[in-house]
């Protein structure tokens, strides 16, 4: 059961309230159950929030704790629409909240909408020098794949107005093209890049370019003495594991907790639809599984000729059809569209 409402809150609480009823079902495995309505969620999302500025206690931190939820809910028309009510409501619409909208069209790496949003948040006279916001930028960037040019002029431009601290500086150095680039990169900022943010960085690159010798070398040269987080060993598993024996090899012998990613690319590497099916299944047991993990497979699942059990998949997890990765993976191949992320 979900915690009551508290009869008397601040913003701070009601903005804490909001993510403990939604964010944790929403990324638990509750949401796999099928019984589940994206919609649904959404509709009671709104509810709430109508509920909370009618009793005077919806704020900054309430505001985007919403725009944060609504992003994960791939409604970004409604998103949109809330920073419009920010401003309506005399509420400034602060960096937070920009950061936050940033995050999203970062994870999809969708350059036009990041430099869209850049263009607004100048227009704003919002303080954009915030290291958070530039680190943001700088993953969608990398995500985007832009070239490497634009990410050095942008890095050397925001290091001008703030002092860049070690997850930004990481970022920066997992853009790079290659392992030797980015350990250079991470020797010249060594006195700000603490030695776990340089690990990742470098895996990072490494398996952005399966690049596997270079992985394990870097990997020997500087995880001794420092825990490897689940991040690194990730990106570490990603780079080195080729096929099918050493990836059940990785499941049995974990030295830290699976991200979703080991199992994306557990799912890459499987060349049947029970293999595939057998490690998502796998990430539900873990309850791991999120939007990339269910893109992949369905994309998978296509590239296996069985649209079919895509078809099943989408049946069981409705929230496919709101994804953007899916209607560019339909459009890619020429597959009817299906109803618009809104």
């Amino acid at each position: 059961m979900h915690p009551p409402r508290p009869r008397i809150m601040t913003d701070s609480a009601a903005a804490g309230w909001l993510r403990t009823k939604f964010r944790k079902r929403y990324v638990s495995n509750e949401r796999y159950s099928g019984a589940h309505k994206l919609g649904s969620e959404v509709a009671s999302l709104m509810g709430c929030f109508r509920q909370l500025k009618h009793d005077g206690v919806a704020g900054v931190f309430t505001y985007n704790t919403v725009i944060t939820l609504l992003c994960e809910m791939q409604r970004m028309t409604m998103v949109q629409k809330m920073m419009h009510a920010m401003a309506a409501d005399g509420i400034a619409v602060c960096i937070q909240a920009y950061t936050r909208l940033m995050a999203h069209y970062c994870t999809l790496g969708d350059m036009d909408s990041i430099l869209k949003l850049w263009r607004e948040v100048l227009k704003s006279g919002e303080q954009w020098d915030s290291v958070q916001f530039l680190s943001t930028m700088l993953s969608g960037f990398r995500k985007a794949k832009v070239t490497q040019s634009i990410i050095d002029k942008f890095f050397n431009l925001s290091i001008a107005f703030v002092a860049p601290d070690s997850q930004m500086i990481g970022v920066y150095a997992s853009s790079q093209l290659n392992a030797e680039d980015c350990e250079a990169v991470c020797q010249k900022f060594s006195g700000r890049l603490d030695q776990n943010h340089k690990l990742e960085a470098l895996l990072y690159v490494c398996a952005n370019t399966a690049d596997a010798a270079a992985a394990h070398r870097l990997f020997a040269k500087y995880s001794k003495g420092v825990i490897v987080t689940a991040s690194a060993y990730a990106h570490y598993v990603v780079a080195t594991v080729t096929n099918m024996s050493q990836y059940k090899t990785v499941l049995q012998n974990r030295p830290c907790p699976l991200l979703p990613s080991i199992f994306t690319h557990g799912i890459c590497l499987s060349s049947t639809p029970k293999e595939a099916m057998d490690i998502f299944n796998h990430c539900l047991l873990h309850k791991k599984s999120n939007r990339g993990v269910l893109s992949v497979l369905y994309k998978k699942l296509l590239d296996l000729n069985r649209p079919d059990y895509a078809s099943m998949l989408m049946e069981r997890f409705p929230e496919l059809r709101y994804m953007l990765k899916i209607q560019r993976i339909h459009a890619e191949r020429g597959m009817p569209l299906l109803n618009s992320a809104v």
